[in-house]
C-alpha cells in the first residue's frame, strides 16, 4: 500500500514541522498526503477515522495557509528550496 515516492527527507520534514508548528500526527498526515495517499489510504495507514484525517488536513492547511493538497505540496517545495 505504501507509495515509495517521497520528495522530502526526514530532516526536511522536521524542518517543515517546526516551521509550521505541526503536531507529530499532522506531520504524518502531511507526509502521506505528499506521497500521494488519498484520505481513505491515510486513515487505514494510520489506523484513524476518515473524519480525523480530514480534521488533521484542515489544520495543516490552516497552518500553511493553503486550501488544497497540490498547493500544500508546492508550498512545502518552495519552503525547502
Amino acid at each position: 500500500m505504501e507509495k515509495k515516492v517521497s520528495l522530502f527527507s526526514e530532516k526536511q520534514w522536521k524542518y517543515l514541522g517546526k516551521l509550521y508548528r505541526m503536531t507529530p500526527r499532522e506531520i504524518q498526515v502531511a507526509m502521506l498526503t505528499c506521497k500521494g495517499f488519498n484520505n481513505n489510504e491515510i486513515s487505514k495507514a494510520l489506523k484513524i477515522k476518515h473524519g480525523t484525517v480530514k480534521t488533521h488536513l484542515r489544520n495543516v492547511y490552516r497552518r500553511v495557509r493553503v486550501n488544497n493538497k497540490i498547493l500544500l505540496l508546492l508550498k512545502f517545495v518552495e519552503d525547502i528550496n
